[in-house]
């Protein structure tokens, strides 16, 4: 429910059936090592997709462990991770509009 209320919309998260780890897949574009930089610094642990995966695949993933944190801190926790996620989104689109574009001779 948290994430629900919380993550943009472009955000895809499974729904655990069993277990305390949730897994999150950014935008493409969002970076998910900066998002879990970003998150860091605000006293929220997430794991790095690209450290579970063997392909090197997983670079837009984040991996969320609930286990041991109450129910007040994964609220917490995952409304400040949507903002830091929104920020993202906004400047990767703020990236695309301010792009020079690429100048083609006139014949």
């Amino acid at each position: 429910a948290a994430m629900k209320r919380s993550f943009p919309t472009e955000v895809i998260y499974s729904r655990p059936k069993g277990g305390l780890v949730v897994w999150v897949t950014l935008p493409a574009g969002v970076d998910a090592d900066d998002v879990a930089d970003k998150a860091a610094a605000s006293s929220i642990l997430v794991g790095r997709g690209d450290l579970f995966y063997l392909d090197g695949g997983g670079k837009q993933n984040l991996r969320l462990t609930f286990g041991q944190a109450g129910i007040r801190e994964i609220h917490r926790g995952i409304k400040v991770l949507g903002e830091i996620i929104r920020q993202a989104i906004r400047a990767r689109r703020g990236e695309r509009r301010t792009a020079p574009s690429e100048s083609l001779p006139l014949i």
